[in-house]
């Protein structure tokens, strides 16, 4: 509960000094004028807010957005800016229990995400919004609006089709179809320097604010071809896909500095308020804000918006200046009423008492000045339903009666409507407690799937197992963190969770039953941490885990955007710099540094057979082993020169893997595996037979595990802490799942999960060998290629979810991306490239002409890179221009 959220003695929420509307009740906006609390210069300024600050200090207006229980999915606000650099929005939001800021914003109509799931609502169920300007700045606040998110829909809006984007002096102007849909909130704009995939792309930028119209001027600098794409958002904070991108340059020169006045930000029906501008020299007008500019050429600088119908208008202005790409568009806000607003009075008797408690209410003293109350009823829950409702009858406004069953607070919102439409709302809180004694006491119980997982994931916290042997539950509570204070609750016997730190956690759940009983249960989950990569592909199997899963949607076709040529067969899989380099070897002895268009950046010789996968470091350094004549292991500096190099017993066919504290581990073909440190000396050096082909995997706790004759499981220290003996040789490289479960394959068949203990989990025959090691997917699907046409998809208990037949052997490992499509690459038999659905269902493949043993990674932009035997390393996406 905010401090300045509280109730009296007799348990009643204190409202604010205003909560009615001169709106009708349909609308579910709140006029600027019934703010919440103050500070600053603030006046009345009819149905609005005028906002003030003088030089050093700031001035706000803040208003109480009741959502009972709900958490909003768009928060928007009329607002128009008078003087200042822009004003500033902010949330209530309870999750990191300080506020929420969005801003500096300009226009008028802003509608912005929260940034988190929540909540966003304090103990008694409202959120808070304040609008905020600061030094020589002020603003008329017209209104404020909000959409409760329903965590049921989950459907994204269609994609936006038709953008057109025009340069004009200064920036641009963009253009778009209208989506249809019922519940569009808005539209994001993305915007960079250069082509993108998505929104997420390195180097691209979002608007701070959704926007509301089809139609958006963005300011832009002259000269630099600005690339942009759109999504739609709908009211329950879902985003549809990107449009197809569009690109312009905008014309040097400024647009006109557009002024526009309005005399009043607040009017009765039908009244006549003058809009002034200036600033152009002719002006198309939209005085109903439809959109479409049904005046042209208006030279006057004076118009009327419409004021026909009660609500939200805003009306826009587009102006010309001397030359006609010289141009510009600018928009206010006004509230239209038909009415005076009505005054709501609540109150309930008795507001206290034990389970269950009937309690009358009343609404008896509230008033009209300009007319008469005709209608109105209850919300006896909070939950948005009027359970009592009348439009043209007083009888539930007079009085009316409820019987509460479960204990605790409650929240009963009276509305009120008067003969013309307005409406007002008043609350009043009763607190329910226990029944007396005689309850039998509930038992509860938590279970939580998953019981491991990395920060960011979600887990599931299930009560759903808990029993009232005499009632039901009526109220969940939880404390996520075990530190005795509930961070949620709700009505709900299972809730989602997404942790941002890793560690162990200590969750509790309280349930509550219809009388009154409570219990709790405990349980414990452990997040993992996640490292934070420099880089879209660092390593062999990106991640120290070796989950093989990108952030980034991959190529979406098979088309080519380039392919490099080198001097042999390319076994050699990619990784991939910060500055998007691409680093990969060639039987040739070189490591090549291959720039993202194509072309060659440096050639590095090792004097031997390269097959290894380069590891890239923090700094950059590039780690790299080679084969045959000397045996060497080198680290290379960005720029192609050598670092230094460190002599290896045998051929290095394992790619190394780089701990968090800049170790680097490799094996080689001389059954010695190092620890090697950041400066090229031996840190210490473990045996284990035949591990030349497979590369290490680190787990959260520091464990690194190496396949050979046996699995190694081998301390930070060097030493060992336990060894795996599966049927065959180890080949592949171990992947790491988020319960530390450890899964690897071997060329006799097998496919085996390992508990963190080294115990075995469970073993998955294929029907043939394994050399392709697994990658692992966000939901725990692990997906293996085999010899023998075979591509796996395995669910996390070891049963098949589904296999895919690709025309070939697979010695490629696959990799995911961020939409759960799966590409590897196809030798023997047939060589291609293939992508799959995480269904299994065929999405693409492209026919190569050398065999692809090399495995796929995939960049920041969405490119995807994989070597071939045929010499070349190929880059898949979209055409490069």
């Amino acid at each position: 509960m905010q401090p300045w959220e509280t109730q009296d003695d007799q348990g009643r929420l204190i409202p604010g000094e205003r909560v009615s509307s001169a709106l009708p009740q349909n609308h579910d906006l709140i006029p600027g004028v019934d703010r919440f609390r103050e500070s600053g210069g603030v006046t009345d300024l009819g149905e609005a807010s005028h906002v003030e600050s003088l030089p050093g200090t700031l001035a706000y207006a803040m208003y109480r957005i009741p959502l009972f229980g709900g958490q909003p999915a768009v928060a928007s606000v009329d607002v128009n800016l008078l003087g200042g650099e822009g004003y500033y929005l902010g949330l209530s939001n309870y999750a990191d229990q300080r506020w929420e800021w969005h801003g500096p914003f300009a226009g008028n109509h802003t509608q912005i995400l929260p940034r988190h799931d929540g909540p966003y609502t304090s103990q008694l169920g409202s959120m808070f919004l304040t609008v905020l300007v600061a030094g020589v700045a002020s603003a008329d606040v017209v209104a404020i609006g909000t959409s409760v998110r329903n965590p049921l829909d989950v459907e994204a809006p269609p994609v936006p089709a038709g953008l057109v984007a025009t340069a004009v002096q200064g920036g641009l102007l963009l253009e778009w179809n209208s989506v249809t849909a019922d519940d569009i909130a808005g539209y994001r704009i993305y915007h960079s320097d250069h082509p993108f995939v998505n929104g997420d792309s390195a180097g691209v930028s979002a608007l701070g604010s959704l926007v509301a119209s089809t139609t958006h001027q963005l300011t832009a600098k002259p000269d630099q071809e600005i690339f942009l794409r759109l999504a739609a958002l709908d009211m329950a904070g879902n985003e549809s896909g990107i449009s197809e991108s569009v690109s312009t340059i905008p014309l040097p020169g400024n647009a006109p500095e557009l002024l526009l006045n309005l005399a009043n930000p607040s009017c009765p029906l039908h009244d006549s308020i003058e809009l002034t501008f200036a600033g152009g020299q002719l002006y198309d007008l939209d005085m109903d804000g439809d959109g479409i500019f049904e005046v042209t050429d208006n030279s006057s600088g004076t118009a009327f918006p419409a004021t026909s119908s009660p609500g939200i208008v805003r009306p826009a202005v587009r102006g010309f200046g001397t030359e006609a790409d010289a141009v510009v568009i600018g928009s206010v806000s006004m509230l239209v009423s038909d009415n005076l607003r009505p005054s709501a009075i609540a109150s309930a008797s008795p507001s206290s008492g034990f389970t269950p408690l009937s309690s009358f209410f009343s609404g008896t003293d509230s008033t009209d000045s300009d007319g008469s109350i005709v209608g109105g009823g209850w919300d006896f829950d909070g939950d948005g339903f009027y359970e009592a409702w009348e439009d043209a009858d007083l009888v539930y406004v007079t009085s009316t009666e409820h019987t509460y069953i479960g204990s605790g607070m409650h929240t009963a919102r009276l509305g009120i409507v008067d003969d013309q439409g307005g409406c007002a709302k008043a609350y009043v809180s009763v607190d329910v407690f226990d029944e007396e004694p005689g309850n039998l006491t509930p038992t509860a119980d938590l279970q939580i799937a998953p019981e491991f997982g990395d920060v960011g994931d979600t887990f599931t916290l299930d009560a759903s197992a808990s029993n009232d042997p005499d009632g039901h539950f009526i109220k969940y509570e939880w404390d996520f963190d075990g530190d005795g204070t509930y961070d949620d609750f709700g009505v709900t016997a299972a809730i989602e969770h997404v942790y941002d730190e890793h560690g162990l956690y200590v969750v509790i759940v309280r349930v509550t039953d219809n009388a009154g009983g409570k219990d709790t249960a405990t349980a414990e989950v452990l997040v993992n941490e996640v490292f934070e990569l420099d880089t879209a592909w660092p390593a062999w199997g990106r991640d120290i885990r070796h989950t093989r899963r990108s952030p980034y949607q991959g190529p979406q076709t098979d088309n080519v955007q380039w392919d490099f040529t080198t001097g042999s067969l390319v076994l050699s899989s990619p990784s991939i710099a910060e500055d998007g380099t691409v680093y990969i070897g060639s039987y040739d002895g070189n490591l090549y540094a291959i720039n993202p268009d194509g072309s060659q950046k440096w050639a590095f010789p090792t004097g031997s057979l390269l097959e290894a996968t380069a590891a890239i470091a923090e700094d950059g350094t590039i780690y790299v082993g080679n084969w045959t004549g000397v045996k060497k292991f080198f680290a290379i500096n960005p720029d192609g020169t050598e670092k230094w190099s460190f002599t290896a017993a045998g051929s290095i066919l394992s790619s190394a893997a780089i701990c968090t504290d800049g170790t680097i581990y490799v094996g080689c073909g001389s059954a010695k595996f190092y620890a090697i440190n950041p400066d090229g000396s031996e840190k210490w050096t473990y045996n284990a037979l035949g591990i030349a082909e497979s590369s290490p995997a680190i787990a959260p706790d520091g464990t690194i595990y190496i396949g050979g004759s046996v699995l190694h499981a081998i301390n930070p220290n060097g030493s060992n802490k336990w060894t795996f003996v599966p049927v065959g040789n180890i080949r592949a490289s171990p992947a790491i799942g988020t319960d530390g479960t450890i899964y690897v394959g071997t060329p006799d068949n097998f496919f085996y999960a390992i508990n963190p203990d080294g115990s075995e989990k469970w073993c998955f025959e294929a029907e043939f060998e394994i050399v392709s090691s697994a990658a692992i997917a966000a939901d725990g699907t692990i997906y293996i290629g085999s010899f023998g046409n075979h591509l796996y998809a395995l669910n996390p208990d070891g049963t098949i979810k589904w296999e895919y037949f690709p025309g070939g052997n697979m010695w490629s490992s696959p990799v995911i991306d961020s939409e759960g499509t799966v590409y590897f690459g196809v030798s023997l038999g047939q060589s291609k490239v293939v992508a799959v659905g995480p269904d299994g269902s065929f999405k693409w493949s492209r026919d190569m002409d050398g065999m692809i043993n090399s495995s796929p990674a995939i960049a920041a932009d969405g490119s995807m890179y994989v070597g071939s035997q045929d010499g070349k390393v190929y880059a898949f996406g979209l055409t490069l221009e």
